[in-house]
């Protein structure tokens, strides 16, 4: 019985370690995001933000950016998608992504917001904006999923984040500086 389980154990296990979106979960240390890139070292951009190539990423996202913390890890994912000139083709894609999102976290709540994206240095154009935020109880240690769809360098497309509930602990901790 015991050669059973733990067979079942290590089979499932790989499921567990890559349960999060992109294969990314909370708290994940520098070095736990360089193996889930398959060994490719996250690129600084300061502070505690890095780009990214997961192995586990979506063909319609070019390009993931992650906030991990020296002390509470992973807090923040963001994918941009690729950009298209038609503002058409990407309310489409928005709706898409929507649906898809909504099948795995459930119903969501639209809320009009304005987004500023300056920390990742996109010129932000603000021509429409959606954020999907999740309220109810959310897997993956995750907070609030936002997609926006907007235009940056001159052409549409969606930014999907992903904030994990140890976002407010890293806020916190920087107020406390203040």
């Amino acid at each position: 019985m015991k050669k059973l389980f733990l067979i079942i154990l290590f089979t499932l296990l790989p499921f567990t370690i890559f349960a999060g979106p992109f294969g990314l979960k909370m708290g994940m240390t520098l070095e736990e995001v360089t193996e889930v890139c398959g060994g490719e070292k996250p690129k600084s951009e300061g502070d505690d933000c890095y780009r990214i190539t997961p192995v586990k990423n979506h063909p319609l996202f070019y390009e993931y950016i992650v906030f991990i913390d020296k002390t509470q890890g992973l807090y923040s994912i963001i994918a941009l998608s690729k950009s298209d000139s038609s503002r058409e083709i990407i309310n489409n894609t928005f709706v898409e992504v929507r649906g898809s999102l909504s099948k795995i976290y459930g119903a969501s709540e639209k809320v009009d917001i304005n987004v500023s994206l300056k920390d990742i240095k996109y010129e932000h154009v603000g021509t429409y904006y959606y954020c999907e935020k999740w309220d109810n109880e959310l897997k993956d240690d995750l907070i609030c999923i936002s997609l926006y769809a907007t235009r940056y360098g001159g052409s549409y497309g969606l930014v999907l984040q992903y904030d994990f509930t140890n976002k407010s602990d890293v806020e916190d901790s920087q107020d406390e500086v203040l």
